[in-house]
């Protein structure tokens, strides 16, 4: 039997540009039956799947503690087996999620399914980032979820803090200057923002994988295109709050038909790839917790046709940004090796609005398109075929990478 424990926290003040605060962490491995009380849901996620698992917490430069979910080998011996001592470091993968998710959505279908259990098979350190806000980012160091000014935060937030924090603590655990990254949705808006907005990152990203990159709407269709056009008039309006915490997909328990129609009519998918058996699970997952304020920048984004900062009205905005209208981002900074995975039945990240992106980012290596024609936005991270139709072309570029 394997068994490592981590430390405690650090009681020092974080100042700009130190690393982040350890806040907790923790590894289990054979036992890990009598261990499952004191471990947050993702790990018993992990765990259930016959995978060890770790958890640990980040807190960010404004104060968000945010948990950290690391699968540090896979199963059985071979390249994923648990590291001798003194042996090299394996490779690291970063993987983050999407708006109204969580980690979670990364290990729900197990082994020779999911990706961070492929990846863990193959000898990679996999780790899972979560955003504040979510449910496993309701922590603060001095404010309550339950007040307004929590909430008080978008994707930009998410990028410039988050994310940032996240990426320098793995580095700071594993000791790789590098790492690859997956990103679905909003993981991958993040990503594009703290590249264009803190450009020393790009150093870090060895390759960035994203999954239905969302930056552009201009070839939106369906109820994402109704629902742009009919709240357009809220783009305006500066909305602070909670939006769907965890929980609310309880009210799809005697529903799921209904919801299930619901939740692939805005999506996209492909019938054959739908699990329904799956969705049962999901709901008890998504949606997870969001702020008014990210849902409000992506309509503004829509709206607007321009992927820019948060418009928080002339006044503020002169005072925020020195100019009455907020700038956009400058996507001429990522430059790191990016690939971006798209399909033609996605209406969150459209093929046309994809192939203008790829022109506007240096970094872009390669477009992976999925070879499926009506293959939707969560089909990235649930299709039964995920591994034969994505998930494979990516294990692919990443080993290449790492033995060169």
């Amino acid at each position: 039997m394997r068994r490592r424990c981590g430390g405690g926290a650090a009681a020092v003040r974080r100042r700009r540009g130190d690393p982040p605060i350890v806040i907790a962490s923790l590894l289990v491995h054979d036992n890990y039956k009598l261990l499952l009380y004191f471990i947050r849901p993702q790990a018993k996620l992990i765990l259930h799947w016959g995978y060890p698992a770790e958890t640990h917490r980040v807190q960010t430069e404004d104060g968000y503690v945010i948990t950290l979910f690391r699968v540090p080998w896979g199963r059985g011996g071979g390249s994923g087996a648990s590291p001798e001592p003194g042996a090299d470091p394996k490779p690291v993968v970063f993987l983050q999620h999407g708006l109204l998710q969580t980690a979670d959505q990364w290990t729900m279908r197990g082994p020779d399914r999911d990706l961070p259990f492929l990846l863990a098979d193959l000898g990679f350190d996999v780790w899972m980032g979560n955003f504040r806000g979510s449910a496993y980012g309701r922590r603060h160091a001095y404010l309550s979820p339950k007040s307004q000014k929590f909430w008080d935060f978008g994707w930009h937030e998410n990028a410039v803090y988050d994310l940032s924090a996240m990426i320098d603590y793995v580095s700071a655990v594993t000791g790789q200057a590098s790492m690859h990254y997956v990103g679905h949705s909003m993981g991958t808006t993040t990503l594009f923002v703290l590249l264009a907005e803190r450009p020393e990152y790009n150093r870090r990203i060895r390759g960035a994988f994203m999954l239905a990159p969302v930056v552009h709407f201009t070839y939106t269709w369906g109820p994402l295109a109704v629902a742009r056009d009919t709240l357009a008039n809220l783009a305006s309006q500066r909305l602070i709050g909670e939006a769907f915490p965890r929980g609310s997909g309880n009210a799809c328990r005697g529903a799921l038909q209904l919801c299930s129609a619901v939740y692939n009519a805005a999506g996209g998918f492909s019938p054959g790839e739908f699990n329904m058996t799956l969705f049962r699970v999901l709901v008890g997952h998504f949606p997870a917790g969001s702020s008014l304020g990210q849902l409000t920048h992506y309509l503004q984004v829509m709206v607007t046709g321009e992927f820019k900062k948060y418009d928080y009205g002339e006044k503020e905005n002169l005072i925020r940004y020195g100019q009455p209208k907020p700038p956009e981002y400058n996507l001429n900074n990522v430059v790191a090796p990016v690939y971006l995975n798209y399909a033609e039945g996605d209406p969150f990240s459209p093929a046309k609005d994809v192939q203008r992106l790829a022109e506007e980012v240096p970094g872009v290596r390669k477009l992976l398109k999925v070879p499926l024609e009506d293959f939707g936005h969560t089909d990235h991270l649930y299709a039964i075929h995920s591994y034969e139709l994505e998930y494979k072309p990516i294990i692919d570029i990443m080993l290449d990478d790492i033995v060169r």
